[in-house]
């Protein structure tokens, strides 16, 4: 990196994502982000795309809103329920296998 930087070429370290959790000059620029979790308490990680434009950018900003990464079947009814399946046709996708994943 100090030879590209020595010859004015644009250059930075790749960060792994504990070294962007951790480098103080990124806080507060909504990189970093930190939930509480049901399970693991306090999580600490990186947006990739903490900020979102309505329209063009520089318009009005959209705050998407923050939250952790769902649990390992957390959301498996719900996805057949929004497609509209009833009850008994989810318990019996449930039985025969074609569900998975269950909480």
């Amino acid at each position: 990196m100090a030879a590209l930087q020595e010859k004015d070429i644009l250059s930075s370290p790749v960060y792994s994502i504990a070294d962007v959790v951790d480098d103080e000059g990124l806080c507060g620029e909504g990189v970093q982000v930190a939930f509480e979790h049901e399970v693991y308490e306090e999580v600490r990680t990186v947006d990739s795309a903490p900020i979102f434009w309505k329209g063009e950018p520089g318009g009005d900003r959209w705050e998407k809103p923050a939250a952790p990464a769902p649990l390992m079947g957390e959301h498996t009814l719900d996805i057949p329920r929004d497609l509209g399946y009833q009850e008994d046709d989810i318990d019996r996708m449930c039985t025969d296998g074609g569900v998975a994943f269950l909480p």
